[in-house]
């Protein structure tokens, strides 16, 4: 697979932004309050300093209100999220008057405001500050903590994601490509025969699975074991539609809302999809469909509305893609084409010409949809012969 370098002299912020982006990180919400009014603001660069005695660090953006309520009130939680919170992490990544709407909270003795389905909670006293460049360094005393089970929620390159144990990684990618492949034999079976085909360990088959119901590619059936789930094109072109429409409202309303670093992240985020397709081939099929995922999913977020986001998460297209595309790396060109003139009308914040790229890329897709599932030949395909 072709690698991609990014050079930076140290004076070009854009791309030290975007190979800072490389360092993986925990996601969590830092919360305070003052005046019995709460602040929260998602941060990554969070870390333990001291086991003796039991002491965080965070670094704080100072233009912020919550960093200047921090100082302010002397104490602060920080809220680790788990998986499946990434809805929560946008919410309080962006200004709003109401950060803690539809959020569960339990307050402290010392009035701070926890997140009550954190994955984990830390509440701590300001120790010290330091201020470096545009941001504080704050340094807390733990007072209080607890944790829950479950798996943390990480942000790489801009975009959101899972810690996974790579035995457990490993055997999803194998049980993923035997079924898209064709290997999976018709019918059902058990978890443990999976297992004994692949040459896996059950807890990992098991893992597999799991996450593959989830994402609608297996089903489990009490008696029977997993099997294929049924696929209907028709639901392809329908999850399609609905993003369209979910795309062009952002589009109409939210467009304005839009500041000029999401616009940059936005640009990254196409640069990473992009980078996954050469000569009209995915250098990585899966990688692709992530990156496609993340990117669609940055032009929503431009809305700042987390029930926007909830809609389109739920909607599994990454998944849905997979099961059109199969193991077939084959794509087209068009789709990139189409895809970077809705960022660049984003960019110009042109909003007929970024609804009409909308509109032609669900175009695009549905008739690729139609095309894998044999339906009919596409036209994406049928216009590049006709220009041939």
């Amino acid at each position: 697979m072709p690698r991609t370098t990014i050079d930076c002299d140290g004076t070009d912020r854009d791309s030290f932004r975007r190979i800072a982006g490389h360092l993986a990180s925990g996601v969590t919400v830092i919360t305070t309050s003052v005046d019995g009014r709460s602040y929260g603001m998602t941060a990554s660069s969070v870390t333990s300093l001291s086991l003796d005695p039991p002491t965080m660090l965070a670094c704080l953006n100072r233009s912020t209100p919550t960093a200047e309520a921090v100082l302010t009130a002397g104490m602060f939680g920080i809220n680790v999220l788990g998986t499946g919170q990434e809805a929560m992490a946008s919410q309080f990544a962006v200004p709003s008057d109401d950060k803690f709407r539809g959020v569960a909270v339990v307050t402290t003795p010392e009035r701070v405001p926890l997140l009550r389905d954190a994955h984990a909670q830390i509440e701590c006293q300001v120790a010290e500050t330091i201020d470096v460049a545009t941001h504080r360094i704050v340094i807390g005393r733990v007072v209080r903590a607890r944790a829950l089970a479950g798996q943390p929620l990480t942000y790489y390159r801009g975009g959101f994601g899972r810690f996974q144990h790579v035995d457990d990684e490993k055997a999803y990618d194998a049980v993923r490509a035997l079924i898209l492949s064709g290997g999976w034999v018709q019918g059902f079976r058990e978890g443990s025969a999976v297992a004994k085909e692949i040459g896996i360990e059950e807890s990992a088959a098991f893992y597999a699975l799991t996450r593959l119901s989830t994402e609608g590619i297996v089903e489990w059936l009490p008696g029977e074991g997993y099997g294929i789930t049924a696929f209907d094109v028709r639901a392809a072109e329908e999850a399609y539609e609905a993003r369209s429409v979910i795309e062009l409202g952002v589009i109409r309303a939210g467009l304005d809302r839009a500041g000029d670093d999401e616009l940059a992240r936005l640009s990254d985020r196409f640069e990473d999809m992009a980078a996954l397709m050469v000569d009209d081939m995915f250098t990585d099929t899966q990688a692709f469909m992530e990156a496609n995922f993340q990117f669609h999913r940055s032009v929503i977020a431009l809305a700042h509305n987390t029930a926007l986001l909830t809609g389109f998460e739920r909607l599994h297209l990454a998944q849905i893609m997979a099961r059109l595309q199969g193991v077939t790396a084959q794509s087209s060109h068009r789709f990139i084409d189409v895809q970077r003139r809705l960022l660049e009308a984003l960019q110009r914040r042109d909003a007929d010409a970024a609804a009409a790229a909308v509109l032609e890329y669900t175009a695009l897709a549905k008739a690729r949809a139609r095309e894998l599932a044999g339906g009919s030949v596409c036209p994406v395909h049928q216009r590049e012969e006709a220009s041939a």
